[in-house]
């Protein structure tokens, strides 16, 4: 059960060390917005070694590769796919997003003789992907939808707030469309690690 997800940059070693003493039900190792342009390749070889000497960690493993549409994915989907992994996350995806990504995790389960299938939560935080929410959370592979409200905020031009207004009829779509399909409905991170009482 998924009742809590904590995300970890990937380039920190220290926060990686610690991944799994904050008994969340799932961690989510971030490659994309949490590193820098400069940190990819340390921090992708950082996870790598890290999963290799955690494969008994007591939670789901999730880990946020970068967009398809930057020079990234390919090198983190052949570092990172391995049987001690779960999930992986798939930024501002679309429907061909989500269909190439399974047919790359197909092709390399195969080529690494990989004993478990490698499951796909695609973040919506595109003003189209929310057109779309309906078919992604019917794709076969998908386990999960994310609402990313920050960059959907930043492309529906509108004021991220802490009451969520401007994001009610995106939780909805999303909602809706993963209870339909009977996958797991992820709301939006929080972000402000301040706010205790908020959090």
């Amino acid at each position: 059960m998924r009742r809590s997800l904590l995300f970890i940059p990937s380039n920190n070693p220290a926060m990686l060390q610690n991944a799994d003493v904050f008994g969340s039900d799932s961690v989510i190792f971030d490659l994309e917005d949490a590193v820098n342009v400069t940190e990819k390749d340390n921090a992708r070889n950082l996870l790598y070694y890290y999963l290799l000497e955690h494969t008994n960690l007591n939670m789901e493993v999730i880990v946020r590769i970068n967009g398809l549409d930057t020079d990234y994915y390919f090198e983190d989907l052949n570092k990172i796919v391995s049987d001690n992994i779960d999930a992986i996350m798939l930024p501002k995806a679309r429907i061909n997003d989500v269909k190439l990504l399974d047919e790359l995790l197909s092709k390399i389960e195969n080529e690494k003789k990989l004993t478990k299938k490698i499951k796909i939560i695609p973040i919506i935080e595109l003003a189209i992907s929310i057109l779309e929410v309906d078919i992604i959370a019917s794709l076969a592979r998908v386990d999960g939808i994310l609402l990313g409200a920050e960059d959907l905020s930043s492309d529906l031009e509108v004021e991220r707030t802490k009451i969520g207004k401007e994001i009610e009829y995106a939780r909805s779509r999303v909602a809706i469309a993963c209870k339909a399909y009977k996958i797991d409905a992820i709301d939006t991170p929080f972000t402000d690690v301040n706010d205790i009482e908020g959090l």
